[in-house]
């Protein structure tokens, strides 16, 4: 019934409202189920082509790690089908023969994680920015998935009574995920990343930290991640500024972080700038100093002397700013 799902080696399911695929390696060591987001549902031609790219799975297989990954399938249902519900119920014997069993979702795959975690006796699980029910009596604050706020009543409709180990990592500063972390009462950490937004796997992805992140909590249960590294990513600097009650002069310090950042990863110090670009930068760093930021202040004056070497006023104004710093 299952096409070998479980059997050693690659395979794959349609299961018409959902498909799943698995790679086997060996049983004998731990095995990941992981469910896709609300993005990129694959149609059945995709699935049958191949050309389907459901979360986690091409990670984990390349990692050597014994996966099974579900998705949708044409159209998001969120995992309320019985029909995947069933097949979880029935394939709960075989995942039970792996000697560890973990969860990896985000988003809507968080909440299938959540939700489903107790039926497929997950050890441990690991959320990112994850949903925890639509039931709008449950989740009054959720207003961003309006069109799949229906039939999210019974058994199986909310991830927060998840009775498993792990960890959620989520934004605080966005709202409604904030809210979503905090009604999980059960064994889950939860591990700020600001500046995330409501896409960790993408931050993590630009820190790059995610492939150590996730294989070390396979292996090890832990995790272990600099979380200063996101300060080296332009993403980061977008979602802040993103933010409604932000204030001028933060926003002015943020741009500074951001446009030397940009400067840096993009240009690597040719020099192509235009006089435009070049003025820009040196305002910000005038601005900044006005305020007393002068560490940033000298970080950004110091990369524009290597950018304009001969600039006098540029060499004049790293070596003031430089003698605040004393």
């Amino acid at each position: 019934m299952y096409n070998g799902i479980f059997e050693i080696g690659e395979h794959k399911y349609n299961g018409s409202s959902f498909c799943c695929r698995s790679f086997i390696l060996d049983k004998n060591k731990p095995i990941v189920v992981s469910f896709q987001y609300a993005q990129n549902i694959p149609s059945v031609s995709d699935f049958d082509n191949n050309k389907d790219n459901i979360f986690g799975f091409n990670f984990l297989k390349h990692n050597s790690i014994n996966v099974i990954s579900f998705s949708p399938l044409e159209r998001n249902n969120w995992y309320r089908d019985e029909r995947i519900i069933d097949f979880l119920k029935n394939i709960v014997v075989f995942v039970n023969e792996f000697p560890v069993r973990c969860g990896y979702g985000s988003s809507m795959g968080g909440v299938a994680i959540g939700t489903f975690s107790t039926l497929l006796n997950l050890d441990k699980i690991l959320l990112l920015n994850p949903i925890s029910t639509l039931d709008k009596a449950r989740a009054p604050f959720e207003s961003r998935f309006n069109s799949s706020q229906s039939a999210w009543k019974g058994d199986y409709s909310d991830a927060s009574q998840s009775t498993a180990d792990g960890f959620i990592i989520y934004d605080p500063l966005c709202k409604e995920d904030k809210l979503h972390a905090k009604r999980f009462k059960g064994n889950l950490t939860l591990l700020p990343l600001v500046g995330a937004g409501h896409n960790v796997p993408k931050l993590l992805l630009d820190m790059k930290v995610i492939k150590e992140l996730v294989l070390t909590f396979i292996s090890t249960g832990k995790i272990k991640v600099d979380m200063k590294k996101r300060r080296e990513c332009v993403f980061y600097y977008n979602n802040l500024l993103n933010n409604k009650k932000l204030t001028n002069s933060r926003a002015r310090v943020l741009n500074a972080h951001k446009a030397l950042l940009e400067h840096k990863v993009n240009s690597k110090y040719v020099y192509s700038y235009t006089n435009k670009q070049l003025y820009e930068l040196e305002q910000s760093s005038i601005k900044l100093a006005s305020v007393g930021e002068y560490r940033l202040a000298v970080n950004i004056m110091k990369h524009l002397v290597k950018i304009k070497p001969i600039s006098k006023r540029y060499k004049s104004l790293f070596r003031s700013w430089s003698n605040q710093l004393l």
